[in-house]
């Protein structure tokens, strides 16, 4: 009985730690929305408008326990800059780089200025598809409702991304519910669906996690065209 005991307080505690980690993670997310710079870290945060700039920074694992790439220096301004790709074999840091521009992951050092939470959208290779209707996949993670203005706008966005063919599929069109769209949409889509929220929300700064990798070439490219179009 002692022994069970301990096993379950033991595995109590691994809870209760995962649960911390977690309330961190929230506190650093209100963090960057206000604008405020996290007191625990060893970098130098600051809010900026036009540029996203990284001096001497280290992009490490969450955890702290790897660095994938040490005192990194990076500058785009918008002012001057029309984009920037970052090119490497896998597992060289692309993702961290962005993680860590839009304060998912914490730098190990060096300064980090970006705008503001709020002004960036980060796009990752595998987007996350909630329950709801099919629209507010494209307007999560604020839910679209019922506003005609909004679901017009919500169409017009899949219709960039190639994907009108989903809405007269649905019973209820745009407001079909569903607990289960990772299931029923391919990577493909749900990839596209990633960069319908993009167009929806048509941020001043955008970050592309490889979130096209699964999308035929022929709509991958003409989705990047709008993008272009869309932020030029």
């Amino acid at each position: 009985m002692l022994m069970e005991l301990g096993g379950k307080w033991v595995g109590a505690s691994g809870h209760a730690s995962r649960v911390e980690e977690l309330l961190r993670a929230c506190e650093k997310t209100t963090a960057r929305l206000d604008g405020r710079v996290d007191a625990e870290s060893s970098h130098v945060a600051e809010v900026a408008k036009d540029m996203i700039k990284l001096e001497q920074v280290d992009i490490q694992t969450p955890d702290g326990g790897l660095v994938l790439a040490s005192q990194l220096s990076i500058m785009v301004n918008a002012n001057t800059d029309k984009g920037m790709i970052i090119t490497g074999p896998n597992g060289c840091g692309k993702s961290g780089v962005l993680r860590t521009i839009v304060g998912l992951w914490s730098p190990g050092g060096g300064t980090l200025l970006t705008p503001s939470a709020k002004e960036l959208h980060y796009v990752p290779t595998k987007p996350y598809m909630p329950e709801g209707t099919l629209a507010d996949l494209v307007t999560y993670p604020h839910r679209a409702g019922a506003d005609e203005t909004t679901l017009s706008r919500v169409e017009e966005c899949l219709h960039h991304v190639h994907l009108s063919y989903l809405v007269p599929r649905q019973s209820e069109g745009l407001l079909t519910l569903d607990e289960d769209w990772e299931n029923k949409l391919s990577l493909g889509e749900q990839q596209r669906i990633g960069m319908a929220r993009l167009f929806f929300r048509s941020p001043p700064w955008a970050l592309l996690d490889e979130c096209t990798s699964a999308v035929a070439l022929d709509g991958e490219e003409s989705m990047y065209r709008h993008l272009r179009d869309e932020f030029h």
